[in-house]
């Protein structure tokens, strides 16, 4: 039995994947979340659905959502017997009722995503603005709505006689906010006209790159304007990073028993970090019952250590709530906040070097989104890039124990130490050995990169 969730790394995820597949696994049994139902060709012989809600809001699953789920049974590739889908249900009540919503029911019509007012149309705007044929002229608020009247969110509205889901009143003020944003430029207009001349900025094309919203690319400028260009560092980056609602989780939202004391602690572990203080104001912000930015503040300190080569061990306990010893919570998913970082970060980076062109950042911004996917020191992310196998976390953890962070500590090292931290494997040894000669070598001919950065040369 093995299990799948959406917290595990990329090759924890391929290993589980790949053996459920296999004949010859020993893993017949796959308990997982949605993330593996929605999105990923898994079939199986039978599924057990044990609940028809999503996890944390309580929302019930659309019979398309369950659908989906229950189709993984059966598909092609596995036996050629039939799948079976189970609900589990609470009694016959309650089996009656998922029997005619779920299995019986049909799924809910196709409808257009933009009309889901948790949907940012201003991101499909710059996205539509972004497209060559715009790119090639400058367009106006007229283009624009004409842009929106064509979409299938228009079509339906049109069609079930709803209002327009666009007026103009609405359209002025998203190209508004995107223009005093500083993501699109315009030709200037008399006062209520809809504006003339659109063009995407730099900030306006790394917003669709990204796939950020716009709300958490705003706050991030926001933020890093008000830092000092010197106080520009991986602390306070990653810091605003944790700014953006596609880093959001709940998981590190517990309520601690003494949100004062806990809110002071964590705020100086970001100031201890170097965290620039605006940034960390505005991550955490001020003190309250609430304890509102106390998860925040855990996602950003759980980032720092794991980016600073800290065991998970050390790392959940250092943000997990310290007056709960004797029945500690779980206090979040580590690895999985600093690998969703790992995925902005280099966002982040392109935003301070909008805000503040002068600012020298060094290697960083090649360095600090392998050290938050892989969770090891700025030291060794040359080794990394240069490793003919992976190495898995432990070994850098250990060379770092050791201080072998640099590669001519590494080529300097005694063999069986190096070994040592190698987990006594051999292929692993080589491997760091030779990525450390090939790092230094690659200094002597004009310093070292990234390999996957030559592909953007």
């Amino acid at each position: 039995m093995a299990f799948h969730i959406a917290d595990l790394a990329m090759d924890e995820r391929r290993l589980l994947e790949e053996s459920f597949r296999s004949p010859e696994s020993e893993v017949r049994v796959l308990v997982a979340t949605t993330t593996l139902a929605q999105g990923v060709n898994l079939p199986a012989d039978a599924v057990v659905i044990s609940d028809l809600e999503h996890p944390g809001d309580g929302r019930p699953y659309s019979v398309s959502e369950y659908k989906n789920m229950a189709g993984r049974a059966g598909r092609s590739g596995r036996r050629e017997r039939p799948g079976r889908a189970v609900i589990l249900a609470r009694g016959s009540a309650d089996a009656e009722q998922k029997w005619q919503r779920y299995v019986r029911g049909e799924p809910e019509p196709v409808r257009s995503a933009l009309l889901d007012p948790a949907v940012d149309v201003r991101g499909v705007l710059l996205a539509g603005l972004a497209e060559p044929a715009s790119l090639a002229r400058r367009r106006s608020g007229p283009d624009v709505q004409r842009f929106l009247a064509a979409t299938f969110a228009a079509h339906q509205s049109r069609v079930s006689g709803s209002p327009d889901p666009f007026p103009s009143a609405e359209v002025r003020r998203m190209v508004g906010e995107l223009i005093s944003g500083g993501f699109l430029k315009e030709t200037p207009v008399a006062a209520g006209e809809m504006p003339h001349g659109l063009v995407l900025t730099d900030l306006g094309g790394l917003a669709v790159r990204s796939g950020l919203g716009v709300d958490s690319v705003s706050s991030v400028v926001e933020a890093l304007r008000s830092v000092p260009a010197d106080s520009v560092n991986h602390a306070t980056l990653i810091c605003a990073a944790q700014l953006t609602t596609e880093l959001r989780d709940f998981r590190f939202d517990l309520f601690p028993r003494s949100p004062y004391k806990e809110h002071a602690r964590l705020a100086a572990q970001l100031r201890k970090r170097g965290v620039a203080e605006t940034v960390c104001s505005r991550l955490i912000g001020p003190p309250s019952r609430s304890g509102s930015g106390i998860g925040p503040a855990r996602r950003a300190v759980a980032c720092l250590m794991w980016a600073e080569g800290i065991n998970l061990a050390s790392i959940e306990r250092a943000i997990a709530d310290q007056e709960k010893r004797t029945r500690p919570e779980f206090p979040g998913p580590v690895q999985y906040t600093a690998q969703r970082a790992a995925d902005v970060i280099a966002t982040v980076v392109e935003i301070a070097l909008l805000v503040h062109p002068t600012v020298d950042l060094g290697d960083l911004p090649d360095t600090l989104p392998t050290q938050l996917e892989l969770g090891i020191v700025q030291g060794l992310v040359p080794i990394a890039w240069n490793t003919e196998v992976p190495l898995g976390r432990p070994v850098y953890l250990s060379l770092a124990r050791t201080g072998l962070t640099t590669p001519a500590a590494i080529l300097a090292a005694d063999p069986d130490l190096l070994l040592d931290c190698a987990g006594g494997d051999p292929e692993r040894h080589s491997a760091v050995s030779n990525a450390a000669a090939i790092v230094l070598a690659d200094a002597d001919e004009g310093g070292h990169r990234n390999p996957s950065s030559l592909l953007l040369d």
